[in-house]
């Protein structure tokens, strides 16, 4: 039983994270409406980065344990987004010295990829992913209300 409240607590974390992240793009976008990005950028991508990572090891640790078919997909997905932010982090670290901020376009590229993400990813290949998990009984706690995200939310 202790086993069966672990792993329901591990899927219910992953459900947060990605709320998460749908979140922090939120507060991406008023940055870069409020025209502040530049200035908030460089915190941004670090903390992104770090949450993202501590949320695909455990996505990641908790397919493999329950033999997920479609783990080197879904790992090939995250290991991509994990990439795309390290990339605009080595961009954002070789501004010249003299700046004290990322830029407004690295912001957008930043949105971008995570609207891309969150869509594509979230709405689809995690999907496949609870539903497994489902089938195992092992997200009965996911509200079937929940909010579904659409591409129509996103500005892209």
């Amino acid at each position: 039983m202790k086993i069966e409240m672990d792993r329901m607590i591990i899927v219910k974390q992953l459900h947060e994270l990605h709320w998460e992240l749908i979140d922090r793009r939120s507060g991406l976008i008023s940055s870069i409406r409020e025209q502040v990005c530049k200035y908030t950028i460089k915190h941004f991508i670090v903390s992104l980065e770090e949450s993202v990572s501590d949320c695909f090891i455990a996505e990641e640790n908790d397919m493999q344990r329950h033999g997920y078919s479609e783990y080197l997909r879904h790992k090939a997905e995250h290991d991509r987004f994990r990439d795309d932010l390290h990339n605009l982090k080595g961009v954002m670290l070789s501004l010249s010295p003299d700046k004290k901020c990322g830029s407004y376009e690295l912001a957008v590229e930043l949105n971008g990829i995570m609207a891309d993400f969150i869509v594509d990813h979230i709405t689809n290949t995690d999907k496949k992913l609870g539903a497994f998990l489902e089938g195992k009984r092992l997200a009965p706690f996911l509200d079937p209300q929940q909010k579904i995200i659409h591409r129509s939310q996103f500005i892209i």
